[in-house]
């Protein structure tokens, strides 16, 4: 355990006590409002009961990097090669998350999953995203405003179908690789800010 780890907790203790009695419990809804980090975009979270909640993100991810390219099922190095590449998306990402207070935070956890499309900026050819994501995280609501903010954690899996233009496909094959199919660590790190109904 190192000494910054030891001393970022404790901060993150610090911090939720001095803050405490500006704080509350969940008490609302339904909200929307932005999420930003590793995505951003917009968010909604909709209670279906006291400690279950949808939440949805449609969000923007403008520099990602593939995590590894599987061709005829072995897995091949990108770094250096012509499948060393970044790329944008645009994806939607609903999670389901069980709720439960802490003193005057609200901890949460679930899974969800992840669809959407972008580019690959190097060779600029098409993608199409699917993945899967567990995420944590705390939330907590300002006293006698209506907002809530919330920080948490996504780590998760993603496939990305290249479709390539005839000259791509092409290069591709000189370059040895018929076929490519990306396969990425999905992981965010995200705040929000919500406004609460």
């Amino acid at each position: 355990m190192t000494h910054n780890f030891i001393i970022y907790h404790i901060s993150l203790i610090i911090i939720l006590i001095l803050t405490a009695s500006q704080l509350t419990a969940q008490n609302y809804k339904n909200s929307v409002g932005v999420v930003a980090g590793s995505r951003n975009g917009i968010s909604y979270k909709g209670f279906v009961s006291e400690r279950s909640a949808i939440q949805v993100d449609l969000s923007f991810n403008p520099n990602t990097t593939v995590g590894g390219c599987y061709i005829n099922n072995e897995l091949y190095p990108t770094k250096g090669s012509i499948l060393d590449c970044r790329y944008w998306d645009i994806s939607v990402n609903p999670n389901y998350e069980y709720h439960k207070r802490y003193v005057h935070v609200n901890m949460y956890i679930g899974a969800g999953v992840t669809g959407g499309w972008g580019r690959e900026m190097q060779h600029d050819f098409r993608l199409l995203k699917a993945g899967v994501n567990a995420i944590v995280g705390f939330e907590y609501n300002v006293k006698n405003v209506p907002l809530a903010l919330a920080f948490d954690f996504r780590p998760g899996y993603a496939y990305l179908y290249a479709t390539f233009t005839a000259p791509q496909k092409h290069l591709y094959q000189i370059a040895g690789y018929p076929n490519a199919d990306f396969h990425t660590i999905d992981w965010a790190l995200t705040f929000s800010l919500r406004y609460t109904i």
